[in-house]
This record gives C-alpha cells, sequence and structure tokens, in this order.
C-alpha cells in the first residue's frame, strides 16, 4: 500500500455520511467546481463546446492534483520532520488557540437555540412524531455511534443561526486551518458542526478519541463560571486544554488522540467542527 493511500485510511474513524452530510458534501463540490470556472474564465462556456468541456475536465483533474497533494504532505508532516523552509503544520502539534471567533451576544444565541430545538425535539417525540435517539431534554445522543455524544447539528438550528456560525468559522477559524495544513482554503469543507452540551446530570466528559476528519475545533459558548471541570485533554502532551474566554477556539490535528474531561457541575456548551477536504 502506498504512503498516500496508508495516511487516507487513517481517515477511516468516523461513522458514515447521513444523507443531509452527503447532500451537503455534493452542494460544496459544485460550488468549489463553480469556483474553479469562474476563476479561470471559463463559466458558461463548458457547456457549449468540446474544447470547453476539455478544458474543465484538465481544470477539475488538475485541482484535484493538487488536493491529493496537499493533504499528502500534510498526512506526513511531524514536528520532527519538516518537509520544506517554514513548512510548520498542525500534525501532531500542540492546539492552536484562535480567540474572539464569537462575540459573548453571538454564544449565548446559539445556546439559547440549541436549547429551543431540543425543546421542540422533546415534544415532537412525546407526541410520536419521530423516532430519533434522545436525551430527556430532548438533545440528540446517538448521531456519533462509536462516541456519541449529547447535541444538537447545526443544521438544526435557524437558518439565521447557521449563516452566522457558517460565516465566522468562514472569517476566523478557515485561514487558520488552511495556513496550519498547507491546503487552500477553497478546499475545505465543514465534515460536521454540532453544539455539544456537557453536564453533571447527564453526559459528563467524552473519552479518549479521534476525529474522522483532519482538523477538528471547538468553541467554548458559556463562560467557566457557569460549570466545573471539563476541558481537551491531549494524550500526546499529557495535559487539557482550555480556551481562556467565551468564542474563543481550540484547533488540533483530529487525529490526535483527544478525550473532554468530565465536568463535576454545571453545564458547559462548546461548538465542535470537523474539518476535511471537498472531494472533487
Amino acid at each position: 500500500m502506498s504512503a498516500e493511500a496508508e495516511a487516507e485510511n487513517e481517515f477511516n474513524l468516523f461513522d458514515e455520511l447521513t444523507k443531509e452530510e452527503i447532500q451537503y458534501l455534493e452542494f460544496r463540490k459544485l460550488e468549489h467546481i463553480e469556483k474553479v470556472n469562474t476563476i479561470l474564465n471559463l463559466h458558461g462556456k463548458t457547456n457549449s463546446t468540446e474544447e470547453g468541456r476539455d478544458g474543465q475536465e484538465t481544470t477539475i483533474n488538475s485541482r484535484r492534483e493538487l488536493l491529493s497533494k496537499q493533504r499528502l504532505l500534510f498526512n506526513l508532516s511531524t514536528n520532527e520532520h519538516v518537509v520544506g523552509s517554514n513548512y510548520r503544520t498542525l500534525r501532531n502539534a500542540e492546539p492552536i488557540l484562535v480567540e474572539n471567533v464569537f462575540k459573548e451576544d453571538e454564544c449565548q444565541s446559539v445556546i439559547h437555540d440549541a436549547i429551543c430545538v431540543a425543546n421542540t425535539n422533546l415534544k415532537e417525540h412525546q407526541r410520536g412524531l419521530d423516532n430519533e435517539s434522545l436525551t430527556e431534554e430532548g438533545w440528540y445522543s446517538s448521531r456519533h455511534s462509536s462516541f456519541p455524544t449529547t447535541d444538537v447539528p447545526v443544521n438544526k438550528l435557524p437558518k439565521g443561526t447557521q449563516e452566522l456560525i457558517y460565516e465566522r468559522i468562514d472569517e476566523k477559524v478557515f485561514p487558520i486551518v488552511s495556513q496550519l495544513t498547507h491546503i487552500d482554503r477553497d478546499f475545505l469543507i465543514f465534515r460536521d458542526v454540532f453544539i455539544i452540551k456537557y453536564s453533571k446530570e447527564g453526559q459528563k466528559g467524552l473519552v479518549l478519541h479521534t476525529d474522522g476528519c483532519l482538523v477538528s475545533f471547538n468553541i467554548l459558548l458559556n463562560p467557566k463560571t457557569d460549570f466545573e471541570g471539563g476541558g481537551t485533554y491531549f494524550k500526546l502532551f499529557d495535559r487539557a486544554y482550555h480556551p481562556n474566554n467565551i468564542g474563543d477556539a481550540i484547533v488540533h490535528d483530529a487525529r490526535m488522540e483527544h478525550s473532554g474531561l468530565d465536568v463535576s457541575a454545571g453545564c458547559r456548551y462548546i461548538l465542535v467542527g470537523f474539518v476535511d477536504t471537498v472531494h472533487i
């Protein structure tokens, strides 16, 4: 097996995609192709002539090859082995703190909307209108079968909240991910984005695991005074990392083993995102 194949196989740690996730990834794929066409001035010509179709295919193949190389370089990079001058990546590196991804009132709004979704779920479940696996408070509890979390996916939130979340992440997080993976920003997509609730009475934390994507991040949504414990523990560094303030993000290599430390009092809300690359 080639080095590239071995590196790619390490990503088969996540469950099968849901129908919604497949649709979203397909949308991003088409969006990316549209960007390529626009950049190369092929938009509007690709369906009119054989030359246009050939040009589009050549462009797509070129971009596919570039993405493959960028992924491989990231997969094979380490802290000890620098591929080239100034070529540092997130691979097996300490997590990066990104400050002020969200404002405090925006974080409060995201939590409020997630709780509203959970309350609606509970009412519908009690009326027999759905068969989702839910907690007693209406949060989803089995979307990730390998390492289930008490969560609400962002795509269940009101459209305005979804747009805010994606806009902030695209503005504040994606540039850092692109810089520290050396993968073009246009190639980056969300594999999953969701709000997790950790609490003493419910899911306290999450055992050691890896995520099935390139890069993961988590953003603190409520004040540290609301809970005790918590934080993201990384086995490689034998320490826990905590955002400094509400709205701050911790960004890390998804394949490093990490865990959510138990909350011993109160509730801890975080927004978690899995970042990967578009399939061209």
